[in-house]
């Protein structure tokens, strides 16, 4: 194997909305993509899957100019390496994040979250809960007990759930919606099967019984809740997610009462593309109150 795998080209268009400098961290053989864009106090985005930092590109447009802003893709995920023989699950991807924070030696984070993302955020910040100022999710998993949608529960029999989601993009149609630049930015990680590896992984360790190998991951985070109850939080909720659904709201909220709470009634899995005007409003105003 090589020392890193060629990160997708950005065509023009995908760059004129996404024109950051790209970053690289290095993993052992692998490389992790991000952008650090202004100065400042530090915010953290952490994206969903299958998405990357393009679909914060509005936040760190917006806020780069007054933050440091930070969006890292995960390990197979956006412009990072999408190796086939890397460990996706919860706990690994949070021991990138823990290096990953330490290598640039981020300090009094505000992590901006989503999906995945949050899931992986939580797990660095009840590791280190000294090091966040506060924190906001997007739709995610609402830790454990978590309910799969049907279309998920088929992706996980072992005999048929690859061939699904790397034969029928099953997570990455719903792109189609959108401008074609749009779809061409959510397209340009995964142009082959290779490439989509991460998101069967993904599916797969979704923890929704005990016996799931991130469940025991999920149930610490958990149960770690409590040390991050006294940050200022924010739950932002695009009310027609069909994965991330009130159950997953009625979680969080429950971990965190004292939280803001943002319902945003027309906006679904891709909350940026539906209200992004919406979503910068309501960041902004709890940024200028949680800043010193």
């Amino acid at each position: 194997m090589s020392d890193h795998e060629s990160s997708p080209v950005i065509p023009p268009a995908v760059r004129e909305l996404f024109p950051f400098t790209s970053r690289f961290f290095s993993v052992g053989k692998h490389r992790l993509h991000y952008v650090d864009e202004g100065q400042g106090p530090v915010l953290l985005l952490m994206h969903a899957c299958p998405l990357w930092a393009f679909s914060f590109r509005e936040v760190i447009r917006t806020f780069s100019s007054a933050y440091r802003v930070i969006a890292l893709d995960q390990m197979g995920f956006g412009l990072s390496d999408k190796p086939a023989d890397f460990d996706y699950r919860l706990e690994m991807h949070a021991d990138l994040l823990e290096m990953f924070v330490h290598s640039l030696g981020l300090t009094d984070i505000t992590l901006i979250m989503h999906g995945r993302g949050s899931t992986i955020g939580m797990a660095y910040a009840v590791r280190n809960p000294d090091n966040i100022r506060a924190f906001v999710t997007l739709n995610a998993m609402g830790f454990t007990g978590f309910f799969l949608p049907l279309r998920l529960q088929v992706c996980r029999i072992p005999w048929l759930g690859a061939k699904i989601v790397l034969g029928l993009d099953l997570l990455t149609r719903e792109f189609r919606r959108y401008p074609e630049a749009v779809q061409a930015a959510y397209s340009l990680p995964f142009p082959d099967r290779e490439s989509k590896i991460s998101l069967v992984r993904f599916i797969e360790d979704i923890p929704c019984v005990p016996e799931d190998d991130s469940a025991q991951s999920m149930l610490e985070v958990e149960t770690s809740l409590w040390m991050l109850r006294e940050k200022p939080a924010s739950i932002i909720w695009a009310e027609k997610d069909w994965l991330y659904t009130k159950r997953s709201f009625r979680a969080w909220t429950k971990y965190f009462p004292e939280a803001e709470v943002h319902m945003i009634e027309n906006a679904g899995r891709y909350i940026q593309e539906d209200a992004p005007d919406e979503l910068i409003a309501i960041l902004r105003d709890f940024l200028e109150k949680t800043r010193c």
